[in-house]
């Protein structure tokens, strides 16, 4: 082979190598972009499904709050509602014994007040069968509400 043709097919095989790797360097540089960008989607859809869990988890807290607020109203309602029925019935009680006490005033009263109409009427019948009545010296009447009794005592 003569020497310029055997320079010729170095520099062709030269540059045929270089092509090559050229077109192999742009493979390899394509396929990296590719795969950054595959990357970067696969980091931005964890991101998004980060933030999603995140709300949720907001969400799901601000939900146990809400009831446990309304947990912790509804118990203290139900205690107002016992305290407010364990009043009611104490002050039934009390309403009740109090009823019961005028009751028995009303009832003694009464007894008390029938009892002087009859002496008042003994009296008056006395008094009216007589045409004269006289008293010599004095004397003084008492009632006693303890015994129910009367007492005349003449002097």
């Amino acid at each position: 082979m003569p020497p310029g043709a055997l320079l010729a097919k170095q520099t062709e095989m030269n540059n045929e190598s270089s092509k090559r790797l050229a077109d192999t360097s742009a493979d390899v540089m394509t396929e990296s972009a590719r795969l950054a960008v595959e990357y970067n989607k696969t980091v931005l859809q964890e991101a998004l499904g980060i933030v999603d869990l995140l709300g949720r988890l907001h969400d799901s807290k601000v939900m146990r709050d809400f009831e446990k607020a309304r947990t912790q109203v509804t118990l203290d309602l139900e205690a107002l509602k016992i305290k407010a029925s364990v009043l009611s019935d104490a002050a039934r009680l009390e309403l009740d014994a109090a009823m019961r006490e005028t009751t028995t005033r009303v009832e003694t009263l009464r007894g008390l007040s029938q009892g002087a109409m009859q002496m008042i009427a003994s009296a008056m019948n006395s008094v009216s069968s007589s045409s004269s009545f006289e008293f010599k010296g004095s004397a003084s009447t008492s009632y006693s509400t303890n015994n129910n009794t009367n007492t005349n005592t003449n002097n």
